[in-house]
């Protein structure tokens, strides 16, 4: 659990944070391989769209590829219409925040629905994913070369069920 306010959760702050534990591990490790979930990995989609990483591989498990459609369902289950009228709502899963239609729209500027990058990457989710659909993770890998899929049958978001985390290990 982080302390930090949610005023503090924007995605520049987030792609900051991201960009300076990727250099502070490039100085200590030299070229470092990635790996981002979900949001995080949506995150690190935005860091390498702007950050001239050759070399660098990535793993990205259940990227929310349209983090702002999936913000508004299932994450906070609102309409872009109760979003703007509600202002600051308790969203999320295990940790819940008071987020708003502020940070929707930032989410909404940093797409990466149309995100080019040159980073060879493996793209892992579940078929039965229950948080981002299968179908937008299939949409924005293909006709991409440098993305390989593999989709674990019967995985949901988490991968809780026995043998998928393995599946993927």
């Amino acid at each position: 659990d982080s302390e930090a306010d949610e005023k503090m959760l924007t995605m520049e702050n987030c792609i900051s944070d991201t960009k300076t534990v990727y250099a502070y591990a490039e100085n200590k490790y030299g070229r470092t391989d990635l790996f981002a979930t979900s949001f995080g990995a949506f995150i690190l989609i935005n860091m390498l769209k702007t950050l001239d990483i050759k070399g660098s591989k990535a793993v990205l498990r259940s990227p929310a590829v349209r983090m702002s459609d999936t913000f508004l369902s299932p994450i906070c289950n609102l309409t872009i219409d109760e979003l703007k009228m509600a202002g600051n709502v308790e969203c999320g899963f295990e940790r819940r925040m008071a987020l708003g239609y502020s940070f929707w729209q930032d989410l909404t500027r940093h797409s990466i629905v149309d995100a080019t990058f040159e980073n060879k990457c493996l793209m892992i989710y579940g078929d039965r994913d229950d948080v981002v659909k299968p179908s937008d993770m299939e949409t924005f890998a293909r006709g991409r070369e440098n993305i390989d899929v593999l989709v674990i049958e019967g995985a949901d978001h988490r991968f809780k069920k026995k043998g998928q985390l393995e599946a993927v290990i």
